[in-house]
């Protein structure tokens, strides 16, 4: 069977595990905090840590990756996704992801968890042996879907579109000196609006965006200097969609050199380089596009 992951038509979202929101017997490391070492020393109960960005915030595809070393073994090593009302430390031996309504996971044991109950959901993962672990959260079906090692494993839980509260990726672990490693994450393109930010952001830094000032309207500047997980959040999608047609707008702007800061990568971005001299010509139309969602109010 061909290994792959789901096609997710996005950008690289820089997800890390959360040093304010984890377990006393979770330790953070990495060069962008996405190592989590669990239990260092030795394990008396259950530890879980959270991502620092919820994956709800758009009602778009989120796919993120974690890798499992060779100590796969225990009560329960789990990955999933947790409101922050769960919680994330045990003093005994629990499936910690999905022991309440605030939580779903799928266990190494091949169980899922959600409300304290649990169903088989695919074959024990093998004990000692590595194992990367793959989360697809679809913001339009309100799935979460799982895969091993590239191979798709299918739905796990529906319906969390309708979950009101911030969904955060969550990892827990019973087991001693077991190390869990965010090793990709991917989050697709909100609408078309999003994409264009995106790729604009990719020449322009702050400073060159607060320059604009004067030339386009501080709104749109606003917009540009938004970070991705705070563009469209579905409880605010429906006040933008009500706002009255403006005047639509063009911006295009030729890139003179690519500098390391515009790769796609889940590490440290250099940002020397977004000062490389693009250069920027504004058009305004007349007209008025009804298909075109306006720029949020801000």
């Amino acid at each position: 069977m061909k290994r792959r992951r789901p096609s997710v038509n996005g950008f690289c979202e820089k997800f890390e595990w959360n040093t304010d929101d984890k377990s006393s017997e979770v330790c953070i490391g990495g060069t962008d905090n996405n190592v989590a070492l669990f239990h260092p020393y030795w394990s008396n109960g259950t530890a879980g840590v959270r991502g620092n960005k919820p994956v709800n915030r758009q009602r778009a595809k989120v796919y993120w990756e974690v890798s499992v070393k060779n100590r796969v073994f225990g009560t329960s090593m789990m990955f999933g996704l947790t409101t922050r009302h769960a919680r994330l430390h045990c003093d005994t031996f629990v499936n910690l992801i999905g022991e309440n309504e605030y939580g779903w996971g799928l266990s190494h044991k091949g169980l899922i968890w959600h409300k304290g109950e649990w169903k088989i959901f695919t074959k024990p993962f093998q004990e000692n042996s590595s194992t990367v672990i793959g989360c697809l959260y679809d913001g339009l079906q309100g799935t979460l879907s799982y895969y091993k090692d590239g191979i798709c494993l299918g739905i796990a839980f529906h319906n969390l579109h309708l979950v009101e509260h911030d969904l955060y990726p969550t990892i827990a672990s019973t087991a001693a000196k077991t190390e869990f490693m965010l090793t990709y994450a991917q989050r697709e393109f909100c609408n078309l609006q999003e994409r264009c930010r995106f790729v604009i952001r990719q020449s322009l830094s702050d400073r060159k965006i607060d320059s604009l000032n004067g030339m386009v309207p501080q709104r749109l500047i606003s917009f540009l200097k938004m970070q991705n997980d705070e563009t469209i959040r579905p409880s605010t999608r429906k006040r933008f969609e009500q706002q009255e047609l403006e005047p639509s707008f063009k911006v295009t702007f030729i890139q003179r050199s690519r500098s390391q800061s515009q790769r796609h990568q889940i590490s440290n971005i250099n940002h020397s380089g977004d000062e490389s001299n693009p250069i920027i010509t504004i058009s305004f139309s007349g007209g008025f596009q009804r298909d075109r969602i306006p720029m949020p109010d801000l």
